[in-house]
Order: structure tokens, then C-alpha cells, then sequence
């Protein structure tokens, strides 16, 4: 642990070790030498009640926050001009406000190759210890921060008659990001801006917030080169224009603050059914939110949408949230650091209390009860995890109850594994756990029950973009039936927009019996891995079980038959242009239909040079058998109820490759 963490974790032991005293006193204490300086603002603030308070808040809520040193600013001056040097040789000046990554990869590299170089033959000047504000900040510095911060809340008109809570948490911090230099940035913003957005009635906050937000559209995304770059400044992000979503959502923070707007960092630990994590800007209202991209594009304020668990992008696909954290500046004394749980033994994310469950603003959740293997003794926490970058990454803490830990507010359709933190080791603690959409859990533990598996992709929902060409061809088809052979009177479903890489079920909308369905064919193709229809009996929906096809089809270009589409595996399927724009079937009878259910044509992933091994989990990733690429993957007398992933022999730490579930010959990537 860094001298720094661990002087963090000295002061945030003895906050919860003295909670006897008042938070205040305690906040003094720890300040030290520079507790004159916090007691100036205090005595400046006296006379008017609320900013007292105010001033208060920042005080009790202080410790554990901390700065870059300066020097370490003034180090990297030189490359800084390096890096606007040769951007500019890039024509950055000119460049669309949706471009993103400035002339490409080429960049990237010399960007990437200038930092490493510059950053090797300075290191010692980069070395420098962060400063904990508690014991460097100067009265002068809150006092002014606390007058704008009352100033520009009186003279906004969306925020002004918000509560004086919601003012504290939102509007009032001088710092929502620890690392950032506390200097006059919000003061700049306000004098940019001021007059000019959120002071006149009668207009809309999220068309004010968009209009604000283009005038930073230049600052664009990194595409993750240099990541190592300190950028401590809101001045150092302007002149170098590009960075990662933390530096674009810290300079947000500063920017709609400064005016009033009420604004935080939403983040999420680690994705549940793709790598990575992320972090966005959302601007805040007494009863809702309004999650955007923190860099500019067009569809800025789409993320509540994208993040109910439920909806999905049109290009990337599914996102799917195991919890959402607010970075806050006040303290949550809650979880395991709270509870005195040693650093060592706490996954890093949670090591900090700044931060505020808000998983429940953005989707439906549920509280999920693990029974626990053999519980360590002295253990008081267990973690949930979701698989990230070929790894388990916890995602939520859980007290434990004798051998059970409880989990609040998780999301649903995402599998976990509980796991212990032991001297900074995670440690399985139960098999993993699938918690359904209904919100059910079910333990995925193999079952002597076998069966048949046939998979075309490893990668889950990072293979949408490959499959979205067979998406298009089959969006907006149309079925339509009759008793009777060539009389199509009703429409009984058509095939949506946005099509999924599993099988989606569409309620028929027809209320007459049909014998006779024809597919109306947009595009004049067909790309499809399963179709299915489900009849209403007495016992519930029924699959019928005798379609055919009454129109010919010639095999695909790879051969495929069409009945491919009926067989028990969604993972094959039939894709071919056609001549005709409707094909016609059979169901065998006349039937009342329910539903029809369809998955679109999968593409294979698996490379034909390539062996790859399946792997079941049993306390770990153990191989059960292997096959070669170039075609979908067949595999015999495989376990039920098994969590599975496909991973390419040649490349086992491949950070990509995804678990699943599968189940009646459906692939469900996690």
C-alpha cells in the first residue's frame, strides 16, 4: 500500500473508530496543523446559518479527500506542449465534433511512444506525494468556493428551490473527483458562461445542458492511448483535448456546478455481459436523473434508456448492469471499511465512502440471499462478481449472517460468483448463480442430465456488430396467415426493429385459427437461426411441432439446408437472398397462435487455423473437450445447469471470451 492509501486509511479508521465525537470535531482533529485555516471559515460563516452549515459539510466530509501536487503539473509542461505539437500536425484544429480518435491509430502510437519516453526520463520528477486537503486547504480557497456555490444556486432558475441536501451534495463540493488540483476552475466556467445558460425562465434544462455541452464538443475521447497522461486540471484537458470518460466526467462536474446545475459521476464497477467499466455524467432533479455521454456525440442523453436492463443499442447491443454508484463527496458509512474490515481484506473498488448506491434509479433490482461455503473465521463480508477482462471483478458487497450473505439491489438477467477478498487474494466462496429476470436465483451447479450443444460465437455480445447484417435483413418481415392457402387475412406478428442475439418471442396479434403462414421478405432474404410457433391449448402455450416449408429453398452458399430453422439449435440457421419476397408454411394444423419466437442468422466466429477448447466451472475454468473453428461447434453428452465458456486454445487469456448458459439449444451469453 502507497504512503499515501495508507495515510487515507489511518484517517478514515479513526473517523470510524471516534464516532462518539461529532463529526466536526473529529474532522478538525485530524486536520492537524492546519486546523486555523478550517476554523477561519467557520468563524467567516458564523453570522449566517445555512452557509455555516454548508461550511460545515465540506469540513466533516473532508477527510480522505486529496490532491495532485502541483509540481507534478509543472513536470509534465514540457510534454504537454509536445503533445500539442504533434497534435496539431494531425490537423486537430479542423476536426469534426464527432470525431473522436483525431486521425487515428497513427496518433495514438506517437502519442503513446512520446509518453513512455518522456515519462522514463523523468521519473523521479513525477514522483511526488498527493496532498490531503484536510491539511493544506487554505481558508481563502473555501470561503470563495462556498460564496459561488450559494451565488449560482440562487441564480439558476431549474435549481434555485432545491433542498439545501440535494445543494449540499450536488452543486456546493469543490471537488467530486479526488486527485484534482483545487484551484479557480469553477470560477473560469462561471465567468465564461455566466448570464448565458440556466438564468432566464421558460426555456428546457436538458436543451440548455446540450447547447453547453457543444461548446466542449472539441474534447474528445483518447481511444485509450496514453492512459498513464496525468491530467489533474480542468486547463490541461482543454489544451490537449482528449482523455478518458473519468476526465470528461470531472470536467463536467466542474462545468454545470460552477453554473448551478446540480451534477455527479455515475459509474459502473464492470459491465455484466461485456469487458470493462465505465463512468458517465448525470445531471440531477429532486425526483429524477438525467444520464448522458460525458463526451459529445449525438445521442448524448440516451443512457437511461441503455441502462434499464432491458433495452439494448442498436450497434453495440445489450448492456446489462450488476449495480450503479454515484461518486459522492459526503461519506456513506456503510459496508465492509466502515465496518472496520481491514484494507487487506476489501476488494480495491471499496475501499473508499464516497460513493452512494443508485443502482435503483436506473433499473429494477432485487436483494439476492447466497448460502455461503465454509464461512473463514473472522470473515464478515462476501463479494459478488461478474466475469470482466478473464477475470472476476466484485461488483457488491454482502454482511454475512452465519453462512448466508445478503446482496441489496442487484440487477437481474447476470450471472455472479461469490467470492471472498483474503489478504487481497479473491477466493471462491458458492458456485455461481444465475439471478433470472423474473428474480429468481438459480444455482448453476452441473447435473448428471446430458445433452447436445452447438455454439457458432466465444464472445457474447461484442459479436453484435458481426451479426448485425443478418439483422437488417430480416427487420420489418412480416407473417401473416389463413385458414385457407393463398387467403392471407390477418397479420399475426412482424420482426421488430432492434433483434437481439437470442431468440426474441412476438405475440401474435391475430385472434382466428391459421393453418397457412407467409413470410413477407423486405429484403428478399432470409437470415434466420430458429423459428418457432406456439399454439394456445387448455394446458397453456404449446410449440407446434409439424412446420414445414411449402416454398422450395435452394441450400445456402455454405450449404446450409432451410430446415436448419426448425431444428432443435438456434446456432444454426439459413441465410440466402432470394428470388421471390415471401416464402410460405405450413403448421401441420389450425391452430390458435400465442406467439412466434425467432433468432436471427449467427455468424461463426471461430477462425478455421484455430482449435478451441469448452470450458465448464467447477471452482475454476476446467477444460471438457475441444473443437476445430471454421464452422459451428458440436459437442455430445455435455451437463446441464453448467456454466460454460468457448476459448481459443492458442490465446487461453484471451480477455474477451464470455460465459454462458445454455439451455433447449440456446446460447445466453453473460
Amino acid at each position: 500500500m502507497s504512503n499515501l492509501r495508507f495515510t487515507l486509511y489511518l484517517v478514515l479508521i479513526f473517523l470510524v473508530a471516534c464516532r462518539q465525537e461529532s463529526s466536526l470535531e473529529r474532522a478538525l482533529a485530524a486536520s492537524g496543523e492546519n486546523r486555523k485555516e478550517l476554523e477561519l471559515v467557520l468563524d467567516y460563516f458564523r453570522g449566517d446559518s445555512l452557509k455555516y452549515k454548508a461550511a460545515c459539510f465540506l469540513i466533516e466530509n473532508m477527510s480522505g479527500a486529496f490532491a495532485v501536487d502541483e509540481e507534478i503539473v509543472a513536470a509534465c509542461r514540457p510534454f504537454y506542449q509536445m503533445y500539442d505539437s504533434l497534435s496539431h500536425t494531425y490537423d486537430y484544429d479542423s476536426l469534426s465534433i464527432y470525431d473522436q480518435y483525431p486521425r487515428g491509430k497513427d496518433w495514438g502510437r506517437q502519442i503513446d511512444s512520446l509518453w513512455n519516453a518522456y515519462s522514463s526520463s523523468n521519473n523521479e520528477k513525477l514522483k511526488k506525494d498527493m496532498c490531503i486537503d484536510i491539511k493544506v486547504i487554505k481558508a481563502s480557497r473555501l470561503i470563495t468556493e462556498i460564496e459561488q456555490a450559494f451565488r449560482v444556486w440562487k441564480e439558476n432558475v431549474y435549481t434555485r428551490n432545491y433542498s439545501f441536501e440535494t445543494f449540499c451534495d450536488y452543486i456546493l463540493p469543490y471537488r467530486q473527483e479526488n486527485g484534482l488540483l483545487v484551484d479557480s476552475a469553477r470560477q473560469v466556467f462561471y465567468s465564461r458562461h455566466h448570464g448565458q445558460f440556466f438564468v432566464n425562465p421558460g426555456k428546457n434544462m436538458i436543451e440548455e445542458a446540450d447547447s453547453l455541452l457543444r461548446l466542449y464538443s472539441y474534447i474528445g475521447h483518447s481511444g485509450f492511448h496514453a492512459t498513464g497522461i496525468p491530467i489533474w486540471d480542468v486547463a490541461t484537458l482543454e489544451k490537449l483535448r482528449h482523455g478518458l470518460c473519468t476526465h470528461k466526467c470531472w470536467h463536467n462536474t466542474l462545468l454545470f456546478s460552477s453554473l448551478g446545475i446540480a451534477v455527479a459521476t455515475d459509474i459502473v464497477p464492470a459491465w455484466a455481459n461485456r469487458g470493462s467499466s465505465h463512468s458517465w455524467s448525470v445531471l440531477i432533479e429532486e425526483r429524477d436523473i438525467h444520464p448522458f455521454n460525458p463526451f459529445w456525440e449525438q445521442n448524448l442523453w440516451q443512457y437511461k434508456r441503455l441502462y434499464n436492463n432491458m433495452d439494448y443499442h442498436k450497434y453495440w447491443g445489450r448492456f446489462r448492469l450488476p449495480k450503479v454508484f454515484r461518486k459522492t463527496y459526503r461519506y456513506y458509512m456503510e459496508g465492509p471499511l466502515a465496518d472496520g474490515v481491514p484494507a487487506k481484506d476489501i476488494p480495491e473498488a471499496f475501499r473508499s465512502l464516497r460513493k452512494k448506491d443508485v443502482s435503483h434509479e436506473y433499473f429494477d433490482t432485487v436483494n439476492v440471499r447466497i448460502k455461503l461455503r465454509k464461512v473463514p473465521s473472522g470473515t464478515k463480508y462476501a463479494y459478488l462478481c461478474v466475469w470482466n477482462y478473464n477475470n472476476w471483478k466484485p461488483v457488491h458487497w454482502g454482511k454475512i449472517t452465519e453462512d448466508v450473505a445478503l446482496f441489496s439491489g442487484m440487477g437481474k438477467d447476470i450471472v455472479y460468483l461469490p467470492m471472498y477478498c483474503m489478504d487481497g487474494e479473491m477466493v471462491v466462496a458458492a458456485d455461481p448463480v444465475l439471478v433470472q429476470k423474473d428474480g429468481k436465483v438459480r444455482i448453476l451447479h452441473p447435473e448428471d442430465t446430458r445433452e447436445e450443444m452447438v455454439t457458432t460465437q466465444y464472445t457474447g455480445v461484442l459479436a453484435y456488430p458481426l451479426n448485425r447484417y443478418n439483422n437488417g435483413i430480416i427487420t420489418g418481415t412480416v407473417l401473416k396467415g389463413g385458414k385457407v392457402y393463398g387467403r392471407w387475412r390477418d397479420t399475426l406478428c412482424v420482426f421488430p426493429e432492434r433483434i437481439e442475439l437470442n431468440s426474441q418471442r412476438l405475440q401474435v396479434q391475430s385472434k382466428d385459427s391459421v393453418r397457412y403462414v407467409r413470410m413477407m421478405l423486405p429484403t428478399k432474404g432470409m437470415a434466420l437461426g430458429d423459428l418457432k410457433f406456439y399454439k394456445e391449448t387448455f394446458s397453456g402455450k404449446e410449440l407446434v411441432k409439424s412446420v414445414r416449408w411449402m416454398t422450395s429453398l435452394p441450400l445456402s452458399f455454405k450449404g446450409e439446408p432451410a430446415d436448419n430453422i426448425f431444428d432443435a439449435w438456434s446456432s444454426t440457421g439459413y441465410r440466402r437472398p432470394l428470388d421471390a419476397d415471401y416464402v410460405d408454411l405450413d403448421l401441420g394444423e389450425c391452430c390458435l397462435l400465442s406467439e412466434v419466437s425467432f433468432c436471427p442468422y449467427l455468424d461463426v466466429e471461430y477462425k478455421e487455423d484455430e482449435v478451441y477448447e469448452l470450458c465448464i466451472w467447477q471452482n475454476g475454468w476446467q477444460v471438457v473437450t475441444s473443437g476445430k473453428g471454421g464452422k459451428p461447434l458440436h459437442f455430445t453428452d455435455v451437463p446441464k445447469n453448467a456454466l460454460w465458456l468457448i476459448r481459443p486454445s492458442s490465446q487461453k487469456e484471451r480477455k474477451h471470451v464470455r460465459p454462458f448458459v445454455y439451455e433447449n439449444g440456446e446460447v445466453y451469453w453473460y
